[in-house]
């Protein structure tokens, strides 16, 4: 479904979207070790043809309010219009051996760090100059995948740690209970930022009572906390400057059948403060749909690309049709 008058043709990528391309990694050549190959650096990213896996169906649906579609976000220039969006959420596998239905959640790291440079390095083409980018990413390889960001050219903002208290069991390690949220920019210093839309009541306010302190509140702090168990809870106000947002577990209503999903609430804030309404939110790793929800409830744009064509057709599209509804519903009450 591409956008009215994009002709779907080969891009070749402004000075301001260059992207380092070139052979595959072997054991001379590295998406790192000496950065980008500068006799590839001007070529155009090849494009594909939209070509679903096997035993597949293409599949694109939506509306004014959002477009998903099937396939690897690799052959997102075929739909996605240069410089058009204002913000990508990427929430890519994390490489530690979940359970996906199509994709092999196990690669080598540097295999894997590439497969992911590959396709961020796409995304880039997309992003209007002033766009925003946040990317998740487990404690395994969150540092590699910081590094791959500063190498692609993207302006490190703050890196957002995420944290839950109740990871996956271990029985030999520490039980890994973070994730971080890296948080990057097109431009240095020309983003969209609304505080005003994610500010809370500082401890100044809360705690302390002083007068001095600011009647809007603060910006939240860049660790964001799960409680709900172990008594922290207690250690907290209800609306206090850290996120107390737990995983999607099994029993939440929000839960989908994905096996790796983001808590809407996360979501929220992130857009809130990275665009304005009207605006464009990309997500190329979809999964469950959470970004595309969040996106329209809040009035911007969404657009996904998912590569298992079941999680489009079961979870994506009978999420998104109330979800758009509840939207239009919303905006008519407001206007």
């Amino acid at each position: 479904m591409p956008p009215t008058g994009h002709k779907d043709t080969k891009p070749t990528i402004p000075s301001p979207f260059k992207v380092a391309t070139g052979p595959p990694m072997t054991k001379k050549s590295s998406a790192f070790g000496r950065g980008p190959n500068p006799q590839n650096v001007d070529k155009p990213i090849p494009q594909t043809k939209l070509t679903p896996l096997a035993g597949q169906l293409p599949i694109a649906a939506g509306n004014k309010q959002y477009e998903i579609h099937t396939g690897d976000c690799q052959n997102l220039n075929a739909v996605v219009k240069p410089a058009s969006v204002d913000m990508v959420f990427a929430d890519p596998p994390f490489n530690i051996g979940h359970k996906y239905d199509v994709y092999h959640d196990s690669k080598s790291k540097a295999e894997f760090i590439e497969w992911l440079a590959y396709r961020m390095g796409i995304c880039k083409t997309v992003m209007k100059p002033d766009a925003s980018l946040f990317m998740c990413m487990g404690v395994a390889l969150q540092a590699e995948a910081k590094v791959m960001l500063d190498r692609l050219g993207f302006y490190h903002r703050d890196t957002i740690v995420w944290h839950y208290t109740f990871g996956p069991c271990q029985a030999s390690k520490f039980t890994p209970s973070w994730v971080a949220i890296h948080y990057y920019t097109m431009h240095p210093k020309r983003f969209t930022w609304n505080q005003d839309a994610i500010k809370v009541p500082s401890a100044r306010q809360l705690k302390y009572k002083d007068a001095r302190a600011k009647k809007g509140g603060k910006t939240p702090d860049n660790v964001w906390l799960l409680a709900g168990i172990d008594g922290f809870e207690e250690a907290f106000f209800p609306q206090d400057n850290v996120m107390l947002e737990s995983r999607v577990a099994g029993t939440h209503n929000e839960r989908t059948p994905h096996p790796a999903q983001m808590p809407l609430s996360i979501m929220n804030r992130l857009i809130a403060v990275a665009t304005n309404k009207g605006d464009t939110v990309f997500d190329p790793f979809a999964g469950s749909g959470t970004t595309l929800e969040a996106a329209v409830m809040l009035g911007r744009k969404a657009i996904g690309y998912e590569l298992s064509a079941d999680y489009v057709k079961g979870i994506i599209i009978p999420r998104m049709e109330p979800v758009c509804r509840r939207a239009a519903l919303l905006e008519k009450q407001t206007s």
